[in-house]
């Protein structure tokens, strides 16, 4: 995206990011997950409208009637935004999944920090990754808003991607350096296509796993509808694979080919759903045509009423 254009886009997001602030914010921003993160802050009498969950079970037999534990928020709270940069998310329909996941984190950053939130991120590629250090406060968002859309070409500084000495690169190697730089149970938002590891699924899956074993983690799967159709109509033509480079001949118009490739991604993405569900990670799929605010507000929603 150029770096004018994503200035505007970000300027209208500014717009929706109070919206989902407030979603997030809904019955206490770490109790969308729950019970995580937050403090025990007293016991009261169970209230019809109260979920039955909440019951304190020592309370409610010791005193004979039902009774609820209330928490308060921990406002210590850090957002780790990690965002896919490889070659893969340079190419959509609508948008490429790159720009789609740059506006859904921008979003996620500003609106955090609407809530007091500290906000960092890690950029990567098959290079290595860039780390920009969790600050709380709007003006530090809308820095780090600035660089999640405009994406590497607009980046400067520590936000740059570059190697990293004696870690691997791509998606598994971000995970591994987001569980190291943070010392305290946050909440993480990894959007990617996923597709980032040489060896599919079984190279993210363990890294996955271990990072949501201490931290809130929200996979943030962006696709496109190139994802169901082959690409390119008409005449047969050369394409290459966005990662390794491999030039693969198609001739798009072959029902063959077009059967072929729904296979191929049904079946990828459904590899890709089963090691999520394993690290027990949340999950959201987010289309380069769909509208980041609203989805992640009802993602939240959904959370929140426990669903």
């Amino acid at each position: 995206m150029p770096e004018e254009a994503a200035r505007r886009t970000l300027r209208r997001l500014l717009f929706t990011a109070p919206v989902l602030s407030r979603a997030l914010l809904s019955g206490g921003f770490r109790s969308v997950f729950r019970g995580r993160g937050i403090e025990f802050d007293a016991l009261r009498d169970y209230d019809a409208e109260d979920d039955a969950r909440q019951i304190d079970g020592r309370a409610t037999a010791r005193f004979g009637r039902a009774f609820v534990r209330t928490y308060r928020e921990d406002r210590n709270l850090t957002v780790l935004l990690v965002l896919d940069e490889s070659q893969s998310m340079s190419y959509g329909t609508d948008r490429t999944r790159r720009e789609a996941a740059g506006i859904a984190a921008s979003l996620l950053a500003y609106a955090a920090a609407l809530n007091g939130t500290f906000v960092g991120a890690l950029f990567f590629d098959t290079r290595g990754v860039g780390f920009v250090p969790p600050r709380a406060g709007r003006r530090p968002a809308l820095s780090l808003t600035e660089r999640l859309a405009v994406g590497e070409a607009g980046a400067r500084g520590p936000a740059a991607v570059r190697p990293t000495a004696g870690r691997s690169a791509g998606l598994a190697g971000a995970l591994e350096a987001a569980r190291a730089v943070l010392k305290r149970r946050s909440l993480v938002f990894v959007l990617s296509d996923f597709r980032a590891a040489a060896d599919g699924p079984a190279g993210y899956s363990g890294p996955l796993g271990r990072l949501a074993a201490r931290h809130d983690v929200v996979a943030v799967r962006v696709t496109d509808p190139a994802d169901t159709a082959p690409p390119g109509s008409g005449a047969a033509s050369e394409i290459f694979d966005a990662e390794s480079g491999r030039p693969v001949f198609l001739v798009p118009g072959s029902k063959g080919l077009r059967e072929a490739w729904s296979a191929f991604q049904g079946g990828m993405r459904l590899d890709c759903l089963r090691a999520l569900r394993a690290s027990g990670a949340a999950f959201l799929e987010l289309g380069t045509g769909d509208d980041p605010g609203k989805a992640l507000t009802a993602f939240f929603e959904r959370r929140r009423r426990g669903r």
